[in-house]
């Protein structure tokens, strides 16, 4: 059995931070990473991707996200949703007030990242 983690505890102490964006790896194993990311209201993740299969979980906050390419779709999510997400596909975020999301990240074995021809998005 792991470490139990206390989600309430890491957030107060990202919040200590005065960043707009500040993140925290809370694991980071071969197969899985989970990330703790606090957004100050309007703060923004610019567009990007994973090459793992990946759950964002708004759990405090509404958050715009941007989901495909050249802006694709846009949704809003607020505390509670679980936006899950396939590898590569582009995304971005606006925090539309203070926000904490919880990404978890399916990692693929380093063998699988060598093969993906992309690198990069899809």
């Amino acid at each position: 059995m792991g470490d139990v983690i206390q989600l309430n505890s890491e957030i107060e102490k990202l919040e200590t931070r005065h960043d707009a964006v500040v993140s925290k790896m809370l694991v980071k194993t071969d197969d899985l990473r989970i990330l703790l990311i606090a957004l100050g209201q309007g703060a923004s993740l610019p567009e990007h991707h994973a090459d793992a299969r990946i759950s964002i979980h708004v759990l405090q906050g509404v958050v715009r996200f941007s989901v495909g390419s050249d802006g694709g779709e846009t949704i809003e999510l607020s505390a509670g949703a679980l936006l899950p997400l396939e590898r590569a596909v582009r995304h971005a975020a606006t925090a539309l007030e203070r926000s904490i999301l919880l990404v978890t990240m399916a990692w693929p074995p380093a063998s699988e990242l060598k093969a993906l021809e992309h690198r990069g998005y899809v």
